[in-house]
């Protein structure tokens, strides 16, 4: 009697030991599927260029922006850095993006900077661009150019024009650095990136999302 009962005991702790075991094949199974579908989710909602990443969607004055392009400059075939263009949803024209759409655009750099190559570069391309009078945006340019901060790698520099209130911001690792009213300057600033003023034909073909 008492054997049958040790045996009784035996085959019940046997059922339980592989029942835990198999409730930890599932629970490990579980974890694993999450895990590799949270992992899609978040590579769906953004796009990479090296540590530079941009996400799909961003928020500005309370209205969702979407990611239109994504391009990297490169000098002498170094990345230099990677920016996205994010504008309303809907199918905007490239004109009505290249002018007064709000917009926001953020750079992302692969590597340091310094404020006067910052100013050198933007002054050339301003120049070289018509919608740009130096004389009449003097004024805003000393501000922007005043207000620049060298980079390192993997600092951001975001630009957003509201087009309400004429408004154009500039920020540096999400710290505001100033804010400008003025709608030519912001159009004409823009156009370093987004015109056919720009730092390169093919940047920004694909800023726009035409390559």
């Amino acid at each position: 009697m008492v054997a049958q009962k040790l045996i009784g005991v035996s085959v019940v702790v046997r059922h339980l030991r592989w029942l835990f075991l198999l409730f930890i094949l599932i629970d490990n199974i579980f974890v694993r599927t999450f895990s590799a579908a949270a992992a899609d989710t978040s590579n769906e909602q953004q796009e990479c260029r090296g540590d530079c990443c941009f996400s799909d969607v961003v928020e500005v004055g309370g209205e969702s922006l979407s990611r239109r392009g994504v391009a990297t400059f490169r000098y002498w075939g170094l990345k230099v850095y990677s920016a996205a263009l994010y504008v309303p949803r809907g199918s905007l024209s490239r004109q009505e993006v290249e002018g007064d759409a709000k917009k926001k655009l953020i750079l992302c750099y692969h590597r340091s900077i310094s404020t006067d190559r910052f100013i050198e570069n933007s002054e050339k391309i301003l120049r070289d661009n018509p919608d740009f009078t130096e004389k009449h945006l003097e004024p805003e340019l000393k501000q922007i150019t005043d207000a620049y901060i060298a980079a390192d790698e993997g600092d951001t520099y975001s630009i957003t024009f509201d087009p309400p209130s004429g408004e154009m911001q500039l920020n540096f690792n999400e710290r505001q650095l100033l804010k400008i009213t003025n709608r030519d300057f912001a159009r004409a600033y823009f156009g370093i990136w987004i015109s056919k003023y720009s730092v390169g034909e093919r940047f920004t073909d694909e800023l726009l999302g035409e390559r």
